[in-house]
């Protein structure tokens, strides 16, 4: 037997659910969950408020949504993650180039997870557990494999450096533009400058250092000794 439809339901253009969400995440990353409300919302998607509740039946909900398709747009970048995860040079610059295209596709994201994490930290410790904890502890494993290898510094402390690497981004992608403009030029192409530099010190931290080359005895004449 179909399926009854809603009675009363409003008219809307395909996608307007989805638009919900976009516009929800943007403005709870910009003021907050508590100071965003749902005719500001609405009023930006160009909807009316029925229309909303239609989809989403509380301000609660719409939170909960937004928050689970941030983590779901995650879950679908997390094989490659993971295949970028054996530690090594080109493999660490895999990595964060996954882990960039996640932020550069909604920089949002990682201003509403800042504010999650200060505004309702248990809730989102949670969260973080159930949906970034098994690829962080694969990863940790990953460079506990690579100390014992010799491969990766062995005063390393795994965890500790995969969460300040982890905390470095978000923050970045979250304030980052805001204290570049401390520079004169700074703000000029701040996130890829700034998360350049962030693989850098990375895989400074994470690798150990060559031995330097041995240099060319024959290079010793051209020196200019100081006079004894």
């Amino acid at each position: 037997m179909p399926r009854a439809k809603r009675k009363n339901a409003p008219k809307e253009e395909p996608g307007i659910k989805a638009q919900i969400v976009k516009v929800a995440t943007r403005l709870f990353a910009l003021h907050g969950y508590s100071a965003t409300s749902l005719q500001a919302i609405v009023d930006e998607v160009g909807i009316r408020k029925p229309s909303l509740l239609y989809h989403f039946s509380s301000k609660e909900v719409l939170r909960e949504a937004v928050i689970q398709e941030m983590l779901a747009q995650w879950h679908a970048r997390l094989p490659r993650i993971m295949k970028a995860a054996a530690v090594g040079g080109d493999s660490i610059d895999a990595l964060f180039g996954e882990v960039r295209e996640y932020f550069n596709e909604d920089p949002n994201r990682a201003r509403l997870l800042l504010r999650e994490a200060v505004n309702r930290p248990d809730a989102i410790r949670s969260r973080l557990a159930d949906d970034f904890g098994p690829w962080m502890s694969l990863l940790s494993k990953a460079i506990a494999d690579g100390q014992r290898a010799g491969s990766v510094r062995a005063d390393l402390d795994p965890q500790a450096w995969l969460v300040q690497i982890l905390i470095m981004v978000i923050s970045t992608y979250a304030t980052g533009s805001v204290w570049a403009t401390t520079f004169p030029d700074g703000a000029e192409g701040s996130f890829d400058r700034q998360i350049s530099e962030i693989v850098r010190m990375a895989k400074t931290s994470l690798f150990p250092d060559r031995p330097k080359a041995p240099r060319n005895p024959g290079s010793a004449g051209q020196e200019n000794p100081k006079n004894g």
